[in-house]
Protein backbone atom coordinates (compact mmCIF):
# COMPACT_ATOMS: atom_id res chain seq x y z
CA UNK A 1 0.00 0.00 0.00
CA UNK A 2 1.32 3.41 -0.92
CA UNK A 3 -0.19 6.50 0.66
CA UNK A 4 1.01 9.83 -0.71
CA UNK A 5 1.03 13.04 1.29
CA UNK A 6 -2.51 14.29 1.84
CA UNK A 7 -4.20 11.03 0.81
CA UNK A 8 -6.72 8.78 2.50
CA UNK A 9 -7.22 5.14 1.63
CA UNK A 10 -9.58 2.40 2.80
CA UNK A 11 -8.76 -1.30 2.69
CA UNK A 12 -11.67 -3.70 3.18
CA UNK A 13 -10.65 -7.24 4.14
CA UNK A 14 -13.57 -9.61 3.59
CA UNK A 15 -14.08 -11.84 6.61
CA UNK A 16 -15.59 -14.93 4.95
CA UNK A 17 -12.79 -17.18 3.77
CA UNK A 18 -13.30 -17.27 0.00
CA UNK A 19 -10.88 -20.18 -0.44
CA UNK A 20 -12.99 -22.38 1.85
CA UNK A 21 -16.36 -21.13 0.60
CA UNK A 22 -18.66 -18.36 1.74
CA UNK A 23 -19.92 -20.22 4.80
CA UNK A 24 -16.43 -20.54 6.29
CA UNK A 25 -15.31 -17.77 8.66
CA UNK A 26 -11.77 -16.82 9.52
CA UNK A 27 -10.92 -17.36 13.17
CA UNK A 28 -8.47 -14.60 14.04
CA UNK A 29 -6.75 -11.66 12.38
CA UNK A 30 -3.38 -10.38 13.57
CA UNK A 31 -2.17 -7.19 11.91
CA UNK A 32 1.03 -5.21 11.87
CA UNK A 33 1.51 -1.95 9.98
CA UNK A 34 4.86 -0.20 9.59
CA UNK A 35 5.08 3.22 7.94
CA UNK A 36 8.30 3.84 6.03
CA UNK A 37 10.36 6.95 5.28
CA UNK A 38 10.00 8.49 8.77
CA UNK A 39 6.37 9.38 8.06
CA UNK A 40 3.32 8.98 10.30
CA UNK A 41 -0.29 8.17 9.40
CA UNK A 42 -3.63 7.95 11.17
CA UNK A 43 -5.14 4.47 11.27
CA UNK A 44 -8.64 3.46 12.32
CA UNK A 45 -9.82 -0.16 12.26
CA UNK A 46 -13.45 -1.28 12.27
CA UNK A 47 -15.41 -4.50 11.91
CA UNK A 48 -18.28 -4.26 9.44
CA UNK A 49 -21.41 -6.15 10.48
CA UNK A 50 -24.10 -7.36 8.11
CA UNK A 51 -27.57 -5.88 8.58
CA UNK A 52 -29.78 -7.77 11.04
CA UNK A 53 -32.93 -7.41 9.00
CA UNK A 54 -34.14 -6.04 5.71
CA UNK A 55 -34.76 -2.60 7.24
CA UNK A 56 -31.44 -2.16 9.06
CA UNK A 57 -28.12 -0.92 7.72
CA UNK A 58 -24.62 -2.28 8.10
CA UNK A 59 -23.06 -1.67 11.48
CA UNK A 60 -19.50 -0.78 12.40
CA UNK A 61 -17.70 -1.82 15.56
CA UNK A 62 -14.60 0.22 16.31
CA UNK A 63 -11.58 -2.05 16.80
CA UNK A 64 -8.90 0.63 17.03
CA UNK A 65 -9.55 4.33 17.41
CA UNK A 66 -7.79 6.71 15.11
CA UNK A 67 -4.23 7.20 16.22
CA UNK A 68 -1.23 8.83 14.57
CA UNK A 69 1.88 6.72 14.57
CA UNK A 70 4.51 4.87 12.55
CA UNK A 71 3.77 1.38 13.87
CA UNK A 72 0.47 -0.35 14.58
CA UNK A 73 -0.15 -3.85 15.86
CA UNK A 74 -3.23 -5.69 17.04
CA UNK A 75 -5.53 -8.65 16.71
CA UNK A 76 -9.21 -9.38 16.27
CA UNK A 77 -10.93 -12.63 17.17
CA UNK A 78 -14.71 -12.21 16.86
CA UNK A 79 -15.64 -15.22 19.00
CA UNK A 80 -13.92 -13.75 22.08
CA UNK A 81 -13.92 -10.02 21.36
CA UNK A 82 -15.76 -8.06 24.09
CA UNK A 83 -16.59 -5.24 21.66
CA UNK A 84 -18.94 -7.61 19.82
CA UNK A 85 -20.66 -8.68 23.05
CA UNK A 86 -22.05 -5.17 23.45
CA UNK A 87 -23.63 -5.31 19.96
CA UNK A 88 -26.08 -8.07 20.79
CA UNK A 89 -27.01 -10.65 23.40
CA UNK A 90 -26.32 -13.62 21.14
CA UNK A 91 -22.54 -13.49 20.53
CA UNK A 92 -22.60 -16.37 18.04
CA UNK A 93 -25.14 -14.52 15.88
CA UNK A 94 -23.05 -11.34 16.09
CA UNK A 95 -19.88 -13.21 15.10
CA UNK A 96 -21.69 -14.58 12.04
CA UNK A 97 -22.57 -10.99 11.07
CA UNK A 98 -18.90 -9.93 10.72
CA UNK A 99 -18.46 -9.31 7.00
CA UNK A 100 -15.20 -7.39 6.82
CA UNK A 101 -12.44 -5.65 8.70
CA UNK A 102 -11.85 -2.11 7.46
CA UNK A 103 -8.49 -0.34 7.64
CA UNK A 104 -8.83 3.44 7.19
CA UNK A 105 -5.46 5.08 6.53
CA UNK A 106 -5.26 8.87 6.61
CA UNK A 107 -2.34 11.07 5.68
CA UNK A 108 -4.36 14.23 5.01
CA UNK A 109 -2.58 16.16 7.77
CA UNK A 110 0.73 16.08 5.86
Amino acid sequence: LQLATGEQQRLRLRWPDQAAGCSSRLGRLDWSVVVLDELTVDLTLSAELAPQGSESSRGLVLLQESSRNRKFKGSFEPATDPRLHSVGDDISATVERVEAVIFDFNNSFS
